[in-house]
């Protein structure tokens, strides 16, 4: 008897959309892209891919990646000649990815670059991202379809859904443990990898596995086998762990800390405060708000996220805990590294200003004959000096098995620190492996001010704020609390406290308040400080300047308008907005597609015909905002499509085109023969079997060009 798997990956996709929400809930990445395209010359000339196929392009790759909160912009075009890489411009014959380390002068390090050019033997191709490369490879004719989308899945750590089938059944890559077989992502339907049974974006075969389930393999995965015209989705565990990658390898595209390849530090970055902290480096789990991430700034190759290794006789066999461990493949390091080469992991900045006793305990493994060696450091300086922490040098095991260490952070205990994990290679049997980092530490007793504002009305009356207690010490405990003049003065603009404020043993809050005097002339904003002093004072504890405010006259709302111009597809909107008695400091449009936009003028070209609601939001100096809409019209031209027909007559070949356009007509013909020939008009005769391969160009009469290829010999 036959079962089939469909209905419990339904079941799967529909637990994990209603338990998560990808994109809603997280501010959308914007990743810039560079596309590096085959052409004659730097000018562009016959280039492989024109301006209007790479805007599409980027617009299928948004479709793609919207509901996981990940946007591409296009950023820029560099063309690439022969001279720049030998054979890359080859529309006929192609070129081969071997040689795709030629092409890495070219990248940008802060963008997505994207090569075009006609490959051969392939629709695209990718790099891991263990391999520290932010670049893929797509073929000109795919660039509209999902093949883009498909190898920055590659490059986002995302395997085939049929890959590793050979694993075992459907139940073994389907169960708890499926996250170690066939593509190591659950959620996504084995797929037998045969082609020839999915008709129409529809998988209609009745295979089945060793025991007896028929297989049912989602053709519309954008990481399936399916035609790349058919692909439309990514499931939502790959989703997650594409988003888990981007926030740890991928950081420096969304500049998350910093302008380019900035790496996060204690002054950039959200630190640690709550104890215990754990990583368990399980890329197919929501990624942390304080990662462990890669020193993108100078890896030239980078820490593994996975199951087991791919190499033999090296590495840990299985993670300690949850799906997946890191580890320095070493097995392809000649491709990218070598001996004597380091390889680094950050950690996110732990504050340990208000703790005692911090520890750190982690799993490592150092099996292999060519191990190098493995260290942890320390900073205090935002990455300017390491401090050694921890190392182990050489081969420590004698299998894949875990070793359990513990440290001592005293020293660190009142101090804001981060951890970098480093692995110095050695050679190709030496695959570092490290899991399961915890970190604590006990609370002291401080007491901190929580303020609701930090100003003050001039006829206010009274400023009050709150004295917090933290930590775990039992008992009565006091702090110093007073009042600094600055340009308010005591006993003028407000009445100054000095006072001991004690805590009785069950109390963890106070509230205080400072009286302020009658301020009607007050000319200008004038300040003072609440300064805390003692022993339970925190380590990291600068004055609280507090602000005593002129009062204004009343501030009037900007007015918003705006102007716009359709032409085709393509808007250009232009605001007319005023403000009677200020200035507009910001603009915010809504498009009505889901595009938004904050300069005072932009064009924006919308993806299909229609009315769209747009609306322009203003705001002044003084933060008060305005909005006004407007409905804009859209009507957007279609390419017309290239149809060849070829008529064989001894040794003549007769090529008729029979292409159309839905909304206009076709006003030119242009064909194309390997041998360098052309030919022009609706039919195109050859004599003779120099030519095997024809190309036709039609143009409309809105200047749109439709192509198409045939092989005739």
């Amino acid at each position: 008897m036959k079962y089939s798997y469909r209905s419990l990956y339904g079941v799967i996709a529909l637990l994990l959309f209603s338990s998560q929400s990808l994109a809603e809930d997280n501010e959308v990445k914007v990743l810039d892209v560079r596309f590096l395209v085959a052409a004659a010359d730097k000018q562009g000339t016959d280039a492989q891919a024109d301006g209007e196929t790479l805007r599409e392009g980027i617009e299928k790759l948004n479709l793609y990646y919207q509901p996981m909160g990940v946007q591409f912009n296009h950023k820029d075009t560099v063309y690439i000649t022969n001279e720049d890489v030998p054979g890359f411009h080859d529309p006929e014959d192609g070129w081969d990815t071997d040689d795709e380390e030629l092409v890495r002068p070219f990248f940008d390090l802060n963008s997505y670059n994207i090569l075009v050019t006609e490959l051969k033997r392939l629709n695209g191709h990718a790099w891991w991202p263990y391999e520290a490369t932010d670049a893929v490879e797509v073929d000109p004719e795919d660039l509209i379809y999902s093949t883009t989308a498909h190898e920055i899945g590659h490059n986002l750590s995302i395997r085939h859904t049929y890959s590793s089938n050979s694993d075992g059944p459907i139940s073994l890559l389907a169960g708890p443990m499926g996250w170690k077989y066939g593509d190591h992502i659950i959620d996504t339907p084995p797929d037998p990898d045969e082609d020839d049974y999915i008709e129409n974006c529809v998988y209609n075969g009745d295979l089945v596995d060793d025991e007896g389930v028929l297989y049912a393999p989602d053709a519309k995965n954008i990481m399936s086998g399916g035609r790349n015209r058919c692909r439309t989705h990514f499931s939502p565990q790959q989703q997650t762990r594409m988003l888990s990658l981007i926030s740890t390898d991928k950081y420096h595209l969304y500049d998350k800390y910093g302008e380019g390849r900035t790496v996060p530090t204690c002054d950039n970055s959200t630190q640690v405060i709550e104890y215990p902290h754990h990583e368990g480096f399980n890329v197919n789990e929501v990624v942390a708000a304080t990662p462990w991430v890669q020193d993108v700034a100078n890896n030239r190759y980078n820490w593994r996220f996975d199951s087991d290794t791919s190499s033999s006789r090296t590495g840990a066999d299985e993670p300690v805990e949850g799906h997946s461990f890191i580890h320095v493949d070493t097995s392809r390091m000649d491709d990218f590294i070598s001996e004597g080469d380091h390889v680094a992991m950050l950690s996110p900045c732990f504050d340990f200003t208000t703790k005692n006793s911090p520890t750190m305990a982690f799993y490592f493994s150092m099996y292999g004959e060519d191990m190098g060696t493995l260290s942890i450091e320390a900073t205090l300086d935002n990455g300017q000096s390491w401090l050694p922490v921890w190392q182990m040098i050489g081969q420590k095991h004698t299998d894949g098995e875990w070793e359990q260490v513990n440290v001592d952070l005293d020293e660190y205990a009142g101090k804001k620190v981060q951890f970098r994990l480093d692995y110095q290679v050695q050679g190709e049997k030496g695959d570092a492996s490290f899991d399961s980092i915890q970190l604590d530490a006990i609370s002291q007793d401080k007491v901190h001010a929580v303020l609701s504002s930090d100003s003050v009305a001039e006829d206010g009356m009274s400023f009050t704020f709150t004295l917090q207690r933290e930590g775990s010490v039992a008992g009565e405990t006091s702090i110093q609390v007073a009042t600094q003049d600055l340009t308010a003065m005591a006993g003028i603009h407000y009445e100054a406290i000095d006072t001991h404020v004690v805590f009785a043993a069950d109390e963890t809050t106070k509230t205080l308040t400072i009286n302020i005097l009658d301020n009607d002339n007050l000319e200008g904003d004038t300040q003072f400080n609440i300064i805390l002093s003692g022993a339970n004072a925190p380590v990291d504890n600068p004055p609280l300047l507090i602000t005593i405010i002129e009062d204004e006259e009343e501030n009037i709302a900007p007015v918003a308008s705006f102007d716009f111009n359709v032409k085709n597809s393509k808007v250009s909107f232009t605001s007319t907005a005023s403000d009677e008695d200020g200035e507009i400091v910001s603009y915010l449009w809504d498009l009505g597609d889901g595009s938004s936009a904050d300069t005072e003028t932009l064009t924006h070209r919308y993806a299909q015909s229609g009315d769209y609601l747009v609306s322009l939001t203003v705001t002044d100096d003084d933060g008060l905002s305005h909005t006004s809409s407007q409905t804009v019209s859209v009507s957007k031209k279609s390419k017309p499509t290239a149809v060849i027909k070829h008529i064989n007559l001894w040794f003549i070949d007769v090529f008729v085109s029979l292409s159309y356009d839905d909304d206009g007509y076709i006003t030119q013909h242009r064909w194309k023969f390997n041998d360098g020939s052309k030919a022009s008009g609706p039919v195109a005769v050859k004599f003779g079997n120099r030519a095997s391969k024809v190309k036709l160009i039609v143009k409309d009469n809105d200047n749109l060009k439709g192509r198409a290829k045939l092989k005739f010999r």
